[in-house]
C-alpha cells in the first residue's frame, strides 16, 4: 500500500519536475559554462523556479532511491539470468525430392 502511493508520489513529482523545468527561462549567458558569454556585463538574474527545481528534482530522487530500496526484498530472488528456459527446437522441412530452377542471367550482347 505505502509502496503504490510512493509510486504515484514519484510520478506526480517526475511530471511537476518536468513542467517547471520548462517553464523556465532560457538563459542566454551559457549558464557559467566555460565562463559563460556574459563577460563584464550586468550580472545575470536567478530564475524564480530554481529553488522549485532543486526541491522537486531532491523529492523526486529521494522518492526513487526509496522504492528502489522497498523493491529489493520483494519477489523472487535470484537473477532472470539464472532461470533456464525450455525453447522448443525448430524442425526442418524435409528437402524436396526434385530442386527448383533458378534462371541464370544471360548478358546481353549488343548487335
Amino acid at each position: 500500500m505505502i509502496q503504490n502511493l510512493l509510486l504515484l508520489l514519484n510520478a506526480v513529482v517526475a511530471v511537476a519536475l518536468v513542467l517547471v523545468i520548462l517553464l523556465q527561462r532560457q538563459d542566454t549567458s551559457g549558464g557559467g559554462i566555460m565562463g559563460g558569454a556574459n563577460m563584464g556585463a550586468a550580472p545575470v538574474t536567478r530564475n524564480p523556479l530554481a529553488k522549485t527545481t532543486t526541491y522537486l528534482a531532491i523529492l523526486f530522487m529521494g522518492s526513487s532511491l526509496l522504492l528502489a530500496v522497498m523493491s529489493t526484498g520483494q519477489g523472487k530472488s535470484g537473477s532472470v539470468f539464472d532461470k533456464s528456459v525450455e525453447v522448443p527446437a525448430i524442425e526442418k522441412p524435409e528437402a524436396t525430392e526434385t530442386p527448383i530452377p533458378v534462371p541464370v542471367p544471360t548478358p546481353e550482347v549488343p548487335q
